[in-house]
C-alpha cells in the first residue's frame, strides 16, 4: 500500500518536472489524464504569490499549453472536450482543500491587468484547492452550458459584457432534511457560511447545480449527486444570476 503510494507521488513528481509534460498528457488514457491535470491545478493552487491577483496570470501559461496540447476549450482553470466527456465537471469540482479553514474571494481591482473571474473557478480565491472524489464511469452527466459554447442561444440569456464568465444551467432546490446520515457532505467555499455539522442551515435562498447523477436502478432522488451550491445575486435580462458558494454531494 505504502509503496504504491510513494510510487505514485514519485511519478506525479517526474511528470511536473517534465517540460514536455503535455504531450505526456495528450497520449494518457482518460482517467489518467484527468487525474493529472488536478494534480497539476492543485499543486499550482497552494499559496506563493506575492500578491493574490497575480494567480490567474501565474497560471495562464500553463493553461494555454494544455489547451493548445489537448485541444480543448476552457478557461479559468476549467477545461471542457464537449458534452460527452467528464473533463468540464470533474474540474468544476474542485473543492477547498481539508487544510484550509475558509477561502476568500480575491480583489482584483489592483491587478496589473483588467480580470474577470467567475465564482465558478477557483481562480478568483484565495488558498489550496482539492476535488471531489468521483469514481470513473458511476455517473451519468447533467447538461451545462459554458461560456465558450458555440451555441448562439446564449446571447439570449446573456448580454455581451458578462458572457465570457457565464454559466447556464438548471438551478434547483434541495432539501437536506431529507437526507439520511452520511449521504450528504457539502463543503463551502468561504467561512461567510458555516457547515460544521449535519443538516445546519446554509443561506436560506442557496440552491444547487446538479452536474452529474450516480448511476443505479434506485430513483433519481436516491442516488447521489455532485453538485454546486449557488446564491443568488441579482438578474440580468429577465433571468436570475447566481454565485458558487460552494460544492459537495447531495441524494
Amino acid at each position: 500500500m505504502f509503496a504504491s503510494i510513494l510510487t505514485g507521488f514519485s511519478a506525479y513528481a517526474e511528470f511536473l518536472g517534465d517540460a514536455n509534460f503535455p504531450d505526456v498528457l495528450y497520449n494518457a488514457t482518460q482517467g489518467d489524464k484527468i487525474t493529472r491535470i488536478q494534480e497539476l491545478y492543485k499543486k499550482y493552487s497552494k499559496p506563493g504569490l506575492t500578491k493574490d491577483w497575480d494567480r490567474p496570470v501565474a497560471i495562464g501559461g500553463l493553461q494555454q499549453r494544455l489547451l493548445q496540447t489537448l485541444r480543448v476549450a476552457g478557461d479559468f482553470g476549467i477545461l471542457d472536450e464537449g458534452a460527452t466527456r467528464g473533463l468540464l465537471r470533474r474540474t468544476l469540482l474542485w473543492r477547498r482543500h481539508p487544510d484550509e479553514p475558509s477561502m476568500s474571494r480575491i480583489d482584483f481591482k489592483h491587478a496589473r491587468t483588467k480580470l474577470n473571474i467567475p465564482s465558478w473557478s477557483w481562480m478568483a480565491y484565495t488558498g489550496r484547492i482539492d476535488y471531489l472524489k468521483i469514481d470513473f464511469g458511476s455517473y451519468s452527466w447533467e447538461n451545462i452550458q459554458p461560456p465558450w459554447t458555440p451555441d448562439q442561444s446564449r446571447w439570449v440569456t446573456v448580454n455581451a459584457e458578462n458572457a465570457e464568465t457565464t454559466l447556464i444551467a438548471p438551478a434547483r432546490r434541495y432539501n437536506l432534511g431529507a437526507a439520511k446520515a452520511s449521504e450528504d457532505e457539502i463543503i463551502l467555499d468561504a467561512s461567510d457560511y458555516v457547515y460544521n455539522a449535519p443538516k445546519s442551515r446554509l443561506p436560506p435562498n442557496s440552491l444547487c447545480v446538479v452536474l452529474r447523477i450516480a448511476k443505479g436502478k434506485e430513483g433519481e432522488s436516491e442516488r447521489k449527486h455532485c453538485v454546486l451550491i449557488i446564491k443568488p445575486t441579482g438578474e440580468q435580462d429577465g433571468s436570475r444570476v447566481y454565485e458558487r458558494i460552494g460544492t459537495g454531494f447531495l441524494p
